[in-house]
């Protein structure tokens, strides 16, 4: 068994952007919590969630890094960072990727340490310790 520690990055490819690497970190018990609490807020006798949120906070709080993307000038994208979290300007961003949906799926397996369950999504690549990469 290994233990993903917060300060962990696992770099993370998709197939359909080769060049593309993001890193992700597991979150903190505090970061799942403000996830879990806007997954779960009341309105009426329903539970709704607001999806936007909880994926702009699973990237704030899970995605460490960034390679492989330029800015419309060529510049390299380079992610702004508040402290260990990305900033709103950049969870923006990255918001606005075509892969973005994808991109908060992945963290929020390798967030909750649900290793297999990114492994087994299609088309992604984690570069994980003992035993290499996962390929699917």
């Amino acid at each position: 068994m290994i233990v993903y520690r917060v300060k962990d990055k696992i770099p993370v490819r998709f197939k359909e952007h080769p060049g593309v690497v993001f890193l992700i970190s597991p979150l903190t018990a505090e970061q799942k919590s403000q996830i879990t609490q806007l997954s779960t807020k009341q309105e009426g006798a329903e539970r709704v969630q607001d999806l936007m949120k909880v994926s702009a906070l699973a990237i704030k709080y899970g995605l460490k890094g960034l390679s492989g993307v330029a800015t419309v000038s060529g510049e390299d994208y380079v992610l702004e960072m508040d402290g260990d979290c990305m900033s709103d300007s950049s969870v923006d961003d990255v918001l606005n990727l075509p892969c973005s949906g994808r991109l908060t799926a992945v963290i929020g397996h390798v967030a909750y340490g649900n290793m297999e369950g990114a492994k087994a999504m299609k088309g992604v690549e984690l570069e994980l310790p003992s035993g290499g990469s996962k390929k699917n």
